[in-house]
């Protein structure tokens, strides 16, 4: 395998972008991971990051929540109930990134991480996020809790990376009542097979979609699909999947007044789904004819670094 080194570059990206070249090739030389496996490894520690500095900018503006010289208004200590309010993930002190940078010579780093993530999942709320009465914690199944298989050295040295990445972060003010950027974290991640379950229980649901699905799937098993509302234009008889994505998001948009989405989406396909013929030709004829299509842009060669 050839790894190139990304371009220097005076954008504000390129400190960013060469942090996150340095943490994978730590994992390269280091650890026994195939490069498939460095995403959730580092993206865990990237979240951590994160989730730790808006928490501590929530953490110092609550504290701030007092009259100059005097005590504060606060008649209780703050708990994780004022960090969810405020769009944050409440962090318990073991799972402070300077709690884990702070870790002792000798120390199982890979165990400790673990335990921060477990933390942070048993102090996240649980909430209904479907319409049904199962309720699920958020974040559940999407905290990696793998790192004990990488040496303490090597993720001592991942954490060190992490902690030199500049993080911008605006917080919500408990006092003003107002947000900039409210980007708290929340999600209904699962594992499944879309093209045969819908474990969102999608159709109708959501304000905006965006998605990056996989382009021009085949041996799909069409006849499990019979009846499906999310396909409401028909079933592909071409062996390929492009026209059910494409249904999917169109289905799963909230829908106005007059029966028309109310939501929007955007997701990215194969050039090739611009012009298919047949079937999927009939199918984009009774999507266009809707009106619901905004837009399409057509991309250049060479846009992405993966293909042409």
């Amino acid at each position: 395998m050839h790894w190139t080194e990304p371009a220097t570059s005076d954008d504000s990206h390129a400190e960013l972008e060469k942090k996150l070249w340095d943490a994978a090739n730590q994992l390269w030389s280091n650890a026994a991971l195939k490069p498939s496996e460095y995403s959730p490894t580092v993206l865990g520690l990237i979240f951590l990051r994160y989730a730790d500095v808006r928490f501590a900018a929530v953490e110092a503006d609550l504290g701030r929540d007092r009259p100059p010289g005097g005590p504060s208004l606060r008649r209780r200590r703050t708990g994780p109930t004022d960090f969810h309010a405020a769009g944050v993930v409440y962090l318990p002190d073991e799972a402070r990134f300077s709690h884990l940078l702070s870790l002792p010579e000798g120390a199982n780093v890979g165990q400790a991480v673990n335990e921060a993530m477990r933390a942070i999942l048993a102090a996240v709320p649980i909430r209904n996020l479907s319409r049904h009465s199962e309720t699920t914690p958020e974040l559940a199944d999407v905290l990696p809790k793998s790192y004990h298989i990488l040496e303490s050295r090597t993720l001592a040295s991942l954490l060190k990376t992490m902690a030199s990445i500049p993080v911008a972060v605006s917080i919500w003010n408990l006092s003003r009542h107002s947000a900039t950027t409210p980007d708290g974290l929340s999600g209904d991640i699962k594992q499944g097979n879309t093209y045969y379950e819908d474990l969102q229980d999608s159709v109708g649901r959501f304000d905006f979609v965006l998605a990056n699905q996989p382009f021009n799937v085949s041996k799909i098993d069409k006849e499990r699909l019979a009846g499906d509302p999310r396909y409401p234009f028909g079933i592909p008889r071409t062996d390929n999947g492009n026209y059910l994505w494409i249904q999917h998001f169109h289905s799963a948009l909230k829908n106005n007044a007059a029966g028309a989405p109310g939501g929007r989406a955007g997701f990215v396909m194969a050039n090739s789904a611009a012009d298919a013929r047949a079937s999927e030709q009939e199918i984009r004829e009774k999507i266009i004819r809707t009106g619901h299509v905004d837009v399409m842009v057509a991309i250049g060669p060479n846009f992405f670094f993966t293909v042409t």
